[in-house]
């Protein structure tokens, strides 16, 4: 149903709904957002498959949200579910865990990386690094594809999250 199979979606659908409990629910919600490419049905579904660790799954469903969120124009349904298939990627394998991604940057972008998670604007970043506010964006932008992450938000989450919590030193991811 995820690669594209309209009949297997339809099938999930009314396989699922003869079902009952949260499973049931959200196997429902896939394939009724699948048939009717419903954002908000696939965003509720990858978020479940995220929770119960199906994470290819998950990834793909919230792929398929972000792309049917789009299509009806809700930013915001489309960036959750952007961040959900992020989480959902990063837990596919190792190699795509936030640690081993932040092994892909260069020093320049290791710094700027920390620099942008202590919460620094694009001008004063740009300031400090005699970069243009768009030039530190830019540099962000490609940052946040290398690292599977939405945004500055996210990130500050994740290099909190590194060490179990938000106050600790991430010192040890940028070296």
């Amino acid at each position: 149903a995820l690669s594209g199979d309209a009949s297997a979606a339809a099938l999930l659908q009314t396989t699922a709904a003869a079902g009952d409990g949260s499973s049931a629910r959200m196997w429902q919600a896939l394939g009724q957002g699948l048939v009717g490419k419903a954002p908000r049905d696939l965003y509720g579904a990858a978020d479940a498959l995220l929770t119960r660790g199906f994470y290819l799954h998950g990834y793909r469903a919230a792929l398929a949200a972000q792309d049917a969120a789009e299509a009806a124009n809700q930013r915001e349904l489309g960036r959750q579910a952007r961040m959900v298939a992020n989480e959902c990627y990063r837990m596919l394998a190792d190699a795509n865990s936030l640690k081993s991604r932040l092994g892909t940057l260069s020093d320049f972008e290791r710094d700027l990386a920390h620099r942008a998670a202590s919460g620094a604007s694009s001008a004063r970043l740009g300031s400090a690094l005699h970069l243009s506010p768009r030039t530190v964006d830019w540099h962000l932008g490609r940052i946040f594809l290398k690292l599977h992450v939405s945004g500055r938000a996210e990130l500050r989450r994740l290099l909190g999250d590194c060490k179990g919590g938000r106050n600790r030193d991430q010192s040890q991811y940028f070296k």
